[in-house]
C-alpha cells in the first residue's frame, strides 16, 4: 500500500506553510498506518487525511478570492507569487513588468 499519489498536472500556486503541514503531518500518519495496520492508526490517518483536504481547498478559495479582487496589483499579487513557488525561481525582466502593468490600467 502506498499513500503518495503522483499528480503532475496539478497546480500549487496556492501552496502555503499551512498546506504544507497538514499534508507532511498526512504523509506521517498513513506511514504509521502502513507500518502498524491497526484500526487506531487508520483512524487517525483518516482524520489528517479530511483535515489536509479541509486545508488545502480554504487556501485555494482563499488564494483565488485575493486574486479575483483586481486592484490594480493582479500582477504583483498572483503571477509573482506563482512564479517564486517552488525551488525554481526566475527574474522578470523590466519591459515584461511594465508590459503587464500598462495591461492593468
Amino acid at each position: 500500500m502506498d499513500c503518495q499519489k503522483v499528480h503532475a498536472d496539478k497546480e500549487t500556486w496556492w501552496w502555503n506553510e499551512e498546506v504544507a503541514e497538514a499534508v507532511r503531518e498526512k504523509k506521517i500518519k498513513c506511514g504509521n498506518w502502513i507500518r502498524e495496520n491497526s484500526t487506531d492508526s487508520w483512524k487517525e490517518y483518516k482524520k489528517s487525511r479530511q483535515n489536509a483536504k479541509r486545508v488545502i481547498s480554504s487556501a485555494e478559495e482563499k488564494k483565488q478570492k485575493e486574486c479575483a479582487s483586481d486592484d490594480g496589483r493582479l500582477y504583483s499579487r498572483c503571477v509573482i507569487s506563482s512564479m517564486l513557488h517552488g525551488s525554481v525561481t526566475w527574474s522578470v525582466r523590466k519591459e515584461n513588468e511594465v508590459a503587464l502593468q500598462q495591461a492593468l490600467r
